[in-house]
């Protein structure tokens, strides 16, 4: 199976549906929009608007982007193609068969894994949080706190999972809690900001990119007690 995204990438492109796109959760549907055609076969309410488009869990964190997702509401699936040539159309339970470095740790995890519950999934984005498609709470797609990484979130969503893994499409960066060679943790202080970091640990605010690459953060907002990652000296990177 090709790489198709980075785990950074991977995350910021979910999110960006979530941000920009009205969403609803439909069992097994991977991107169709809500035309009436697609209102009937996936039995959701008359009343959506045609431009949301239609996932079931797995249809969004596994399938849609892979197999050709683009937004695009005059395409039967969004633009996706069912069962794309080289990616397998698993369910549910069977997703974490692909994936490697499957853990029920969750201190190891990177951005963009699978998150596994029984019969659930959703991708996870850093800094405690998940993105995933849901009927839980408000039928759609939302980000929600991983309660696992006791990372406090304020988030009004929570889900305590089961697994996790790294799926092969994927290129994975450095988890969020392992040390690596040439790097060196750092943890977020109230009043902090990636800029003050970047200046004060790096020599320069503009180097906050950095952080943020190695990090595999698609956002600038961190939290106290956080763990960084950062270069173990001004040379590196």
């Amino acid at each position: 199976m090709e790489i198709l995204y980075t785990n950074a990438e991977y995350a910021e492109e979910l999110l960006k549906i979530g941000r920009t796109q009205s969403t609803y959760y439909a069992w097994g549907a991977f991107g169709a929009p809500a035309t009436v055609k697609y209102k009937n076969r996936y039995k959701v309410p008359m009343s959506l608007s045609p431009d949301t488009f239609l996932f079931d869990c797995s249809g969004f964190a596994y399938k849609a982007l892979p197999w050709g997702f683009n937004c695009d509401s005059s395409r039967t699936y969004g633009g996706a193609t069912y069962k794309k040539e080289g990616f397998e159309a698993l369910e549910t339970n069977n997703i974490l068969a692909l994936c490697s470095d499957v853990s029920t740790d969750f201190s190891n995890i990177c951005v963009g894994e699978v998150l596994y519950m029984p019969s659930h999934v959703g991708i996870y984005i850093g800094n405690g949080r998940a993105i995933e498609c849901t009927s839980k709470w408000t039928c759609g797609v939302l980000v929600s706190e991983v309660t696992n990484r006791k990372i406090a979130t304020g988030n009004q969503y929570k889900r305590t999972w089961k697994k996790h893994g790294k799926l092969p499409f994927i290129s994975y960066g450095l988890p969020e809690e392992r040390p690596e060679v040439n790097y060196r943790k750092y943890i977020v202080k109230r009043g902090d900001a990636l800029g003050k970091i970047a200046r004060e640990h790096l020599g320069s605010f503009s180097r906050y990119d950095e952080i943020m690459r190695i990090n595999g953060l698609t956002s600038t907002v961190i939290y106290p007690k956080q763990i960084l990652w950062l270069p173990a000296g001004k040379e590196n990177l």
